[in-house]
């Protein structure tokens, strides 16, 4: 699939996003941006050894909220994507997949500079901060991902309770595998 890039769009390297495109303050002064882009491993680096299966899509728009007060930047749009890890407990290969919208509002970072706090609520989950040219949008999906992935890696039960079967190992079988034959000597002998 071939991307171009719309006016107000470039690439940018930055930390574990790589080479993304880049969501520029000026050009929203001027109008809405829209995007679809695709990610993938070598793009972004997604915490807690989860890797994409195939590509992570990214489609929506950019636009600037009151370009002469608060500057906020609203990014919305959907992401679809499969990522795989490995089971916590288990060890097994895992799959959890996402096709979810997201609406998110991005002040510029003078917000807090000046006091350094910006007070957030439970409810402020779609609140973040840009520096003052603009901000990359693979950090936007990386950060969606990261937020919408389970915080421990693990594969789910039959009933899909979100616990993984592994846990529900019978008391004996613990015993069993918790001995280690090394140990039997030092089990067998008698100190009195």
């Amino acid at each position: 699939m071939a991307h171009h890039r719309p006016a107000g769009l470039y690439w940018q390297d930055k930390f574990s996003v790589g080479r993304s495109t880049f969501i520029e303050v000026s050009v929203l002064e001027r109008e809405k941006i829209s995007f679809d882009e695709e990610f993938d491993q070598s793009t972004l680096e997604i915490p807690d050894n989860w890797r994409p299966v195939g590509s992570i899509r990214a489609i929506g728009a950019a636009e600037l909220l009151d370009a002469l007060g608060s500057r906020t930047i609203r990014i919305r749009g959907r992401i679809a994507a499969e990522l795989e890890n490995e089971c916590a407990i288990g060890l097994e290969s895992i799959r959890r997949k996402f096709d979810n919208e997201f609406d998110l509002f991005y002040y510029p970072e003078e917000a807090i500079a000046e006091n350094g706090e910006y007070p957030l609520s439970s409810d402020d989950a779609d609140i973040g901060f840009y520096e003052a040219a603009g901000l990359s949008l693979g950090s936007v999906v990386l950060e969606q991902l990261t937020l919408w992935l389970p915080m421990r890696p693990e594969c789910e039960d039959e009933e899909k309770n979100g616990s993984c079967p592994h846990r529900k190992v019978k008391p004996e079988r613990q015993a069993e595998k918790a001995e280690d034959p090394r140990w039997s000597a030092l089990r067998d002998l008698d100190l009195n």
